[in-house]
């Protein structure tokens, strides 16, 4: 066996330092490979995450919007609750009460339609 080289045709080349670097190269690759995967999971679950969080927004912003209005209906109510008329409208409809003399007539919808 030669260390050279160069292979001048009268012996076997040494090959033994390509085959270690071949080696080195396939284990550097793997470990390579090996990081660049576990970086692409983690990216996927940070863009998982994201997602998530962009959905929940969405969510929050609508329920934001829905409760200002909840709130501005419960502010028209409370100002409508200083009033008779209101009062009166409300005894009428959800305690079925009728002043002295009137009539309460119940309308039951039938089975059959």
């Amino acid at each position: 066996m030669v260390s050279s080289y160069y292979y001048d045709g009268k012996t076997e080349p040494d090959v033994s330092h390509k085959l270690a670097f071949n080696w080195r190269k396939m284990l550097f690759s793997i470990i390579f490979a090996l990081v660049l995967l576990s970086w692409c999971f983690g990216f996927a679950g940070k863009l998982i995450n994201y997602y998530n969080l962009l959905a929940e927004e969405t969510y929050l912003s609508q329920e934001e919007k829905r409760l200002y209005n909840d709130i501005e209906l419960l502010k028209d109510e409370k100002q409508n609750l200083n009033q008779d008329w209101y009062i009166e409208k409300l005894a009428r409809e959800k305690l079925n009460l009728a002043k002295p003399g009137e009539v309460l007539i119940k309308v039951v919808p039938s089975e059959n339609p």
